[in-house]
């Protein structure tokens, strides 16, 4: 009985109950062994885990993707942005290089007829507002001193907008005569052009190479102000004579 026990029970016989168990344990535990081994095994591209590897990486592709191309809108938005202001400030500094230019070509000019020249940019006028560049007042020793007023444009802007400018910077200044200057030429095909009795356009083109302005045009413009504002005011003055008489 206890041998007949012993082969049963022995382990280490493969043929007894517990030698079949232990088998049957060492080749469940194989079998299982080899199925997490290849569930885990990333060299193999079937597997749960190298899938899930897979995704992940294709998960991060896509949010690489997502986020370069938001990196280069801002940077497209940032460049366009420094492109803007520079212009800007590039446009600025032009004008006010065309207003400091017109206003030492209008000194210059002025200077020997005895007419004032005053920047007004920044002054405010009859309807509390700064439009009106420059003016110039003929004959400013004159108790009936005449002015012109001159408006400046070195942005693109119509005729109409510019002549409508030209009626407030003249009724603001209390101008007997308007010009208005334009660097565009785009807005007027001619370097003078009339408008009425007492408002002209004048076209300033650039000097080649970005070498300051041609003035010519201006200084033609100017000197029919001050004729039409010469003639008109000794036309009042004739008119008040014949009405002083007509009254004595």
């Amino acid at each position: 009985m206890s041998t007949i026990l012993e082969r049963t029970l022995d382990p280490a016989n493969a043929a007894s109950i517990i030698g079949k168990l232990r088998n049957a344990l060492l080749n469940d535990y194989r079998q299982v062994t080899g199925k997490v081994r290849e569930e885990l095994d990333l060299s193999n591209p079937m597997s749960p885990l190298s899938a899930l590897r897979a995704e992940i990486e294709r998960n991060e592709e896509r949010r690489f993707d997502t986020l370069s191309k938001q990196i280069g809108a801002l940077l497209q938005q940032e460049a366009a942005k420094a492109a803007a202001d520079a212009e800007r400030s590039k446009s600025t500094r032009k004008g006010v290089d065309f207003e400091n230019a017109t206003e030492e070509f209008l000194a210059a000019e002025s200077r020997p007829r005895k007419d004032l020249v005053r920047r007004t940019t920044s002054e405010p006028g009859l309807d509390s507002s700064n439009v009106g560049d420059f003016v110039i007042e003929l004959n400013p020793s004159d108790a009936h001193s005449l002015r012109i007023v001159i408006e400046n444009k070195n942005a693109s802007k119509g005729t109409t907008s510019l002549i409508r400018e030209l009626d407030k910077a003249m009724k603001n200044r209390g101008a007997v005569f308007g010009i208005s200057v334009t660097t565009d030429p785009r807005v007027v095909s001619q370097s003078i052009t009339p408008y009425g009795d007492d408002k002209l356009i004048v076209r300033v083109p650039a000097l080649p190479e970005a070498d300051g302005w041609d003035f010519s045009a201006l200084a033609v413009a100017i000197e029919c102000a001050r004729w039409k504002g010469n003639y008109g005011a000794n036309d009042r003055g004739v008119a008040r004579c014949k009405e002083d008489q007509s009254g004595d």
